[in-house]
Protein backbone atom coordinates (compact mmCIF):
# COMPACT_ATOMS: atom_id res chain seq x y z
CA UNK A 1 0.00 0.00 0.00
CA UNK A 2 1.17 3.57 -0.53
CA UNK A 3 1.53 6.03 2.86
CA UNK A 4 -1.85 8.11 2.71
CA UNK A 5 -2.52 11.59 5.05
CA UNK A 6 -5.85 11.31 6.64
CA UNK A 7 -7.55 14.51 7.79
CA UNK A 8 -9.99 13.91 10.86
CA UNK A 9 -11.89 16.29 13.31
CA UNK A 10 -13.85 15.05 16.44
CA UNK A 11 -17.70 17.07 16.83
CA UNK A 12 -20.35 15.71 18.42
CA UNK A 13 -23.87 17.26 19.25
CA UNK A 14 -23.69 18.53 22.93
CA UNK A 15 -27.13 17.89 24.95
CA UNK A 16 -28.55 21.06 26.28
CA UNK A 17 -28.64 21.06 30.40
CA UNK A 18 -30.96 22.82 32.37
CA UNK A 19 -28.58 24.76 34.52
CA UNK A 20 -29.66 24.03 38.06
CA UNK A 21 -27.56 25.67 40.84
CA UNK A 22 -25.42 22.23 41.59
CA UNK A 23 -24.58 22.35 37.63
CA UNK A 24 -23.36 25.79 38.56
CA UNK A 25 -21.47 24.82 41.66
CA UNK A 26 -19.79 22.10 39.67
CA UNK A 27 -19.11 24.25 36.85
CA UNK A 28 -17.28 27.19 38.76
CA UNK A 29 -15.44 24.47 40.37
CA UNK A 30 -13.76 22.94 37.68
CA UNK A 31 -14.03 25.62 35.31
CA UNK A 32 -16.33 23.77 33.12
CA UNK A 33 -18.56 26.47 30.65
CA UNK A 34 -21.89 25.28 30.47
CA UNK A 35 -24.20 25.86 27.87
CA UNK A 36 -27.88 25.93 28.99
CA UNK A 37 -30.32 26.47 26.03
CA UNK A 38 -29.91 25.11 22.45
CA UNK A 39 -27.74 21.98 21.69
CA UNK A 40 -24.11 22.57 20.84
CA UNK A 41 -21.76 21.12 19.89
CA UNK A 42 -18.90 19.37 21.68
CA UNK A 43 -14.84 18.96 20.35
CA UNK A 44 -13.66 15.67 21.25
CA UNK A 45 -10.63 16.31 19.30
CA UNK A 46 -8.92 19.34 17.06
CA UNK A 47 -8.06 18.65 13.50
CA UNK A 48 -5.27 16.38 13.00
CA UNK A 49 -3.37 14.99 9.53
CA UNK A 50 -1.76 11.41 10.41
CA UNK A 51 -0.28 9.84 7.87
CA UNK A 52 0.05 5.89 7.59
CA UNK A 53 2.25 3.93 4.97
CA UNK A 54 3.43 0.56 5.11
CA UNK A 55 4.87 -1.08 7.97
CA UNK A 56 3.32 1.32 10.09
CA UNK A 57 1.68 0.80 13.38
CA UNK A 58 -0.20 4.00 14.59
CA UNK A 59 -1.11 3.67 18.23
CA UNK A 60 -3.91 5.38 20.20
CA UNK A 61 -3.84 5.37 24.20
CA UNK A 62 -5.83 7.27 26.47
CA UNK A 63 -8.07 6.93 29.78
CA UNK A 64 -11.44 5.44 28.89
CA UNK A 65 -14.73 7.93 27.63
CA UNK A 66 -11.54 10.34 26.39
CA UNK A 67 -12.77 9.28 22.08
CA UNK A 68 -10.00 6.52 21.28
CA UNK A 69 -12.97 4.61 19.66
CA UNK A 70 -14.03 8.26 18.12
CA UNK A 71 -10.61 8.90 16.17
CA UNK A 72 -10.00 5.33 15.23
CA UNK A 73 -13.25 5.04 13.53
CA UNK A 74 -12.37 8.36 11.68
CA UNK A 75 -9.15 7.09 11.02
CA UNK A 76 -11.01 3.86 8.85
CA UNK A 77 -13.53 6.11 7.59
CA UNK A 78 -10.68 8.04 5.79
CA UNK A 79 -8.66 5.01 5.10
CA UNK A 80 -11.66 3.43 3.52
CA UNK A 81 -12.07 7.01 1.54
CA UNK A 82 -8.77 6.62 0.12
CA UNK A 83 -9.54 3.43 -1.14
CA UNK A 84 -7.66 1.35 1.33
CA UNK A 85 -8.62 -2.42 2.32
CA UNK A 86 -9.69 -1.80 5.77
CA UNK A 87 -9.94 -5.04 7.67
CA UNK A 88 -11.97 -4.18 11.03
CA UNK A 89 -10.39 -7.13 13.86
CA UNK A 90 -13.57 -7.29 15.52
CA UNK A 91 -15.30 -8.08 12.62
CA UNK A 92 -13.53 -10.94 11.50
CA UNK A 93 -16.14 -14.22 11.48
CA UNK A 94 -15.26 -16.52 14.22
CA UNK A 95 -16.99 -19.90 12.62
CA UNK A 96 -18.33 -22.82 14.66
CA UNK A 97 -18.77 -25.16 12.20
CA UNK A 98 -15.40 -26.10 11.57
CA UNK A 99 -12.08 -26.83 13.25
CA UNK A 100 -9.59 -24.00 13.38
CA UNK A 101 -7.22 -25.09 11.41
CA UNK A 102 -10.15 -25.48 8.26
CA UNK A 103 -10.73 -22.07 8.68
CA UNK A 104 -8.10 -20.68 6.34
CA UNK A 105 -8.76 -20.83 2.60
CA UNK A 106 -4.48 -21.87 2.16
CA UNK A 107 -2.77 -24.05 3.18
CA UNK A 108 -2.37 -26.09 6.14
CA UNK A 109 1.47 -25.21 6.89
CA UNK A 110 0.67 -21.52 6.51
CA UNK A 111 -2.57 -21.86 8.41
CA UNK A 112 -0.84 -23.13 11.42
CA UNK A 113 1.93 -20.20 10.88
CA UNK A 114 -0.61 -17.65 11.04
CA UNK A 115 -2.33 -19.21 14.53
CA UNK A 116 0.88 -19.93 15.79
CA UNK A 117 2.30 -16.14 15.01
CA UNK A 118 -1.43 -14.93 16.79
CA UNK A 119 -0.22 -17.33 19.75
CA UNK A 120 -2.60 -20.10 18.61
CA UNK A 121 -0.30 -23.53 18.89
CA UNK A 122 -2.01 -25.39 21.39
CA UNK A 123 -2.73 -28.81 19.72
CA UNK A 124 -6.29 -28.82 21.44
CA UNK A 125 -7.49 -25.50 20.22
CA UNK A 126 -6.69 -26.04 16.47
CA UNK A 127 -9.29 -29.25 16.33
CA UNK A 128 -11.51 -27.03 18.02
CA UNK A 129 -14.24 -24.82 16.51
CA UNK A 130 -13.45 -21.15 17.16
CA UNK A 131 -16.68 -20.32 18.52
CA UNK A 132 -15.79 -22.37 21.51
CA UNK A 133 -12.82 -20.74 22.40
CA UNK A 134 -12.68 -18.04 24.94
CA UNK A 135 -12.65 -14.32 24.48
CA UNK A 136 -9.50 -14.00 24.70
CA UNK A 137 -8.54 -17.19 22.02
CA UNK A 138 -11.24 -15.46 19.51
CA UNK A 139 -9.07 -12.37 19.69
CA UNK A 140 -5.82 -14.24 18.94
CA UNK A 141 -8.15 -16.44 16.14
CA UNK A 142 -9.42 -12.86 14.42
CA UNK A 143 -5.95 -11.55 14.34
CA UNK A 144 -4.45 -15.10 12.46
CA UNK A 145 -7.43 -14.81 10.12
CA UNK A 146 -6.42 -10.41 9.34
CA UNK A 147 -2.85 -12.28 9.26
CA UNK A 148 -4.42 -14.83 6.51
CA UNK A 149 -6.30 -12.13 4.54
CA UNK A 150 -5.78 -9.51 2.38
CA UNK A 151 -6.49 -6.79 4.18
CA UNK A 152 -4.07 -3.73 3.79
CA UNK A 153 -4.78 -2.24 7.23
CA UNK A 154 -5.99 -3.70 10.82
CA UNK A 155 -8.18 -1.73 12.67
CA UNK A 156 -8.31 -2.67 16.14
CA UNK A 157 -10.18 -1.11 19.09
CA UNK A 158 -9.42 -2.20 22.69
CA UNK A 159 -6.43 -3.88 21.59
CA UNK A 160 -4.97 -6.80 23.69
CA UNK A 161 -7.84 -5.83 26.56
CA UNK A 162 -9.07 -9.37 26.97
CA UNK A 163 -5.80 -11.23 26.86
CA UNK A 164 -3.27 -11.40 30.47
CA UNK A 165 -0.73 -8.84 30.03
CA UNK A 166 2.01 -11.35 29.38
CA UNK A 167 0.29 -12.29 26.40
CA UNK A 168 -0.75 -9.88 25.29
CA UNK A 169 2.96 -8.33 24.78
CA UNK A 170 3.99 -11.58 22.89
CA UNK A 171 1.02 -10.83 20.74
CA UNK A 172 1.67 -7.19 20.20
CA UNK A 173 5.11 -8.16 19.56
CA UNK A 174 4.25 -10.73 17.26
CA UNK A 175 2.17 -7.90 15.63
CA UNK A 176 4.36 -5.39 14.57
CA UNK A 177 7.18 -7.54 13.35
CA UNK A 178 4.40 -8.72 10.94
CA UNK A 179 3.66 -5.52 10.29
CA UNK A 180 6.66 -4.27 9.39
CA UNK A 181 8.00 -7.42 7.39
CA UNK A 182 4.67 -7.31 4.88
CA UNK A 183 3.73 -3.73 4.35
CA UNK A 184 0.49 -3.56 5.86
CA UNK A 185 -0.30 -0.92 8.10
CA UNK A 186 -2.50 -1.10 11.66
CA UNK A 187 -4.30 1.03 13.36
CA UNK A 188 -4.48 0.44 17.27
CA UNK A 189 -6.90 1.65 20.12
CA UNK A 190 -6.19 0.86 24.06
CA UNK A 191 -5.91 1.90 27.21
CA UNK A 192 -2.87 -0.28 27.80
CA UNK A 193 0.29 1.59 27.56
CA UNK A 194 2.43 -1.46 28.48
CA UNK A 195 1.99 -2.71 24.64
CA UNK A 196 3.72 0.58 23.21
CA UNK A 197 7.16 -1.14 23.46
CA UNK A 198 6.53 -4.31 21.89
CA UNK A 199 3.93 -2.58 19.01
CA UNK A 200 7.12 -0.27 18.37
CA UNK A 201 4.99 2.27 16.67
CA UNK A 202 5.72 4.25 13.98
CA UNK A 203 3.12 6.90 15.30
CA UNK A 204 1.70 7.22 19.45
CA UNK A 205 -1.13 9.57 19.97
CA UNK A 206 -2.01 9.89 23.41
CA UNK A 207 -5.82 11.22 23.46
CA UNK A 208 -6.81 12.62 26.86
CA UNK A 209 -10.33 13.51 27.85
CA UNK A 210 -9.68 17.44 26.27
CA UNK A 211 -9.71 18.43 23.26
CA UNK A 212 -6.33 17.87 22.35
CA UNK A 213 -4.31 14.56 21.13
CA UNK A 214 -0.54 14.93 21.98
CA UNK A 215 2.34 13.12 20.10
CA UNK A 216 4.11 10.39 22.69
CA UNK A 217 7.61 9.16 22.24
CA UNK A 218 8.75 6.57 20.77
CA UNK A 219 10.40 3.60 22.25
CA UNK A 220 13.50 2.88 21.27
CA UNK A 221 13.95 0.44 18.41
CA UNK A 222 15.29 -3.25 20.11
Amino acid sequence: MERVMVEVEGRVPAGAVRVTSRVAAVAALFGIEVMPGAAAERVLFERRAVAIGPGEVVLITGPSGAGKSTLLRALEAGLREKGRRVARLEDMEVPGDCAAVDAFACPLEEALGHLARAGLSEAHLLVRAPAEFSEGQQFRFRLARFFASEAEVLIADEFGATLDRVTARVVAWQLGKFMRRTGRAAVLATTHEDLAEELRPTLHLWKGLGAQIADCPLPIAH
